[in-house]
């Protein structure tokens, strides 16, 4: 995996069991209807954050009026949610959940998506859970640290993925990307 994460393997995040329950209360709400909350997500997250766009260039953002309508959205709303059920089912197995966040990190790379896109997506999931759960400030400080600190994880792993696959040339390096 590179660099060693195994500190974090008998860790626990410095997550509390008391933002770990919030954590799981909350989203087994959100999951039961996880292709919903995740194209909301990604509506709130294009609002906020037009300059994302550019991440998702199979999406003809001028042409459709209606995001909610338009399946790749849906679908990439959905593996997100379902993300979240992972980190919810890991959440006490960190070795499985730096894992999960690796293979995270593998499929984000080739896309180059900065700290910044990482930390408005915290933000944006932040507002859905406040806008659609109606959520509390300790749900929400729970949200807001695991996010924090997954989120950290995967830029510093994929920041190590980036000096392990540069050419000299400074070029992407084929076949070094999923």
């Amino acid at each position: 995996m590179g660099k060693e994460y195994s500190k974090l393997k008998n860790d626990s995040f410095g997550i509390s069991a008391e933002e770990k329950k919030l954590f799981i209360d909350s989203w087994t709400i959100l999951r039961t209807n996880p292709g919903y909350y995740g194209v909301c997500l990604f509506i709130i997250f294009f609002e906020k954050f037009p300059e994302h766009k550019s991440y998702y260039s199979r999406i003809k953002f001028d042409e459709i009026p209606d995001l909610r309508a338009y399946p790749d959205l849906t679908l990439h709303g959905l593996r997100v949610m379902r993300q979240f059920s992972t980190i919810a089912e890991y959440i006490d197995k960190p070795e499985m959940l730096v894992q999960t966040l690796y293979q995270h990190t593998m499929s984000h790379q080739k896309r180059k998506i900065t700290v910044k896109a990482y930390d408005d997506m915290r933000k944006c999931i932040l507002m859905l859970l406040t806008n659609k759960l109606n959520a509390s400030g300790e749900v929400l400080l729970a949200w807001n640290k695991i996010l924090t600190t997954l989120f950290k994880i995967i830029t510093d792993m994929n920041a190590e993925l980036q000096l392990d696959t540069l050419d000299i040339d400074g070029e992407w390096a084929a076949g070094r990307l999923l």
